[in-house]
Parts: C-alpha cells; structure tokens; sequence
C-alpha cells in the first residue's frame, strides 16, 4: 500500500513539475499575436520590447504590421517612456543596430499618465515595413529619442535581443 501511494506521489510530482516547465519556457506564440484580414493578409501584433534608459528609464516599444505576398505596407510603432519625465512630444526616434538607421518622425501623442514618481508618456507613428524588417535581422538595438533638447538613449536587454531573435526567426524571415 505505501509502495502504491509513493508511485501516485511520484506520479503527482512528475507532472507538476513537466506543467510547471512548460508554462515558464516562452514560446514564440507568447511575443505575437496574428489576425487573419482577408485580402490584406495577417496582422501580426508583436508584444512589448523593453529597453533600459541610461538615466533609469524605460521605453516599451510595440508594433503592428500586415503582410501577404510582397513588402508594401508600413508598420505602426507605439512607444512609452517611462521615465519621472514627462514628454509632451517627440521630435524624432532613431532605432540603430549593425543592419540598419531607422529614423521615425512625426509622432501624435496618445497619452501621458502618472504612476507614482513616474510619467508613462505614449506615442505612435509609421515607418517603412522595408525598413523596418531589416531591423529584426540584428538583435542589438540602440533607440535614441529626441525631444526639445533632451537626447535619451536607451539599449536592448538580453532578454529583449532574445525576442527579437526570436521574432526574425518566426516572422520576418518569411517574408
């Protein structure tokens, strides 16, 4: 009876142990999201990447992009600095890496909202799909934000280049 009771014990302990692995090992499914838009292709929605500030803070950057057949389209970047700044505007993003210079303009600003000693300011603007997937190819970002007279630079954590490893991998070497 006690040799049954350690084998279901055993068992047991087996197999939270394989779910708990399993639930803590990202997959690529856990960095995007795809949407089906008919003639339009899919959507991909590419989950938040997060970049260290050189004055402790943080920008998340997020993106939406469509693509069917050949590179046509833009991709939208949404961007948040987190920082005991608050930025009212943008002037101009550059997102740098050994493959490519992308530099962005025209930003609207979505919103700006406190949270503690920190400001979440928000914004969205366009760039070139093109351009945009020759990001991917070179995990080691560096994003510089101009606004006014303030530079900020801000680089990619290991965990952030394994993403973008990552999503070239699973996305954007398809295309």
């Amino acid at each position: 009876m006690k040799r049954k009771k350690y084998i279901v014990l055993l068992w047991g302990l087996t197999v939270f142990v394989m779910l708990l692995n399993i639930s803590c090992s990202p997959s690529s499914n856990s960095l995007y999201e795809t949407f089906y838009v008919g003639d339009e292709g899919i959507q991909y929605y590419i989950r938040p990447l997060s970049f260290t500030g050189t004055d402790d803070s943080e920008l998340q950057m997020d993106f939406t992009l469509r693509y069917r057949t050949v590179i046509k389209d833009s991709s939208i970047i949404n961007l948040t600095i987190i920082s005991d700044k608050a930025y009212k505007s943008l002037d101009s993003i550059v997102i740098k890496n050994d493959s490519a210079n992308v530099v962005m303009k025209n930003f609207s600003t979505m919103y700006i909202e406190r949270s503690g000693n920190n400001f979440s300011s928000r914004f969205t603007t366009r760039t070139a799909l093109k351009d945009f997937k020759t990001l991917f190819t070179n995990s080691t970002w560096s994003v510089s934000t101009y606004a006014s007279d303030t530079l900020n630079i801000f680089t990619a954590r290991n965990k952030t280049r394994d993403k973008i490893n990552k999503l070239y991998f699973s996305i954007f070497s398809t295309f």
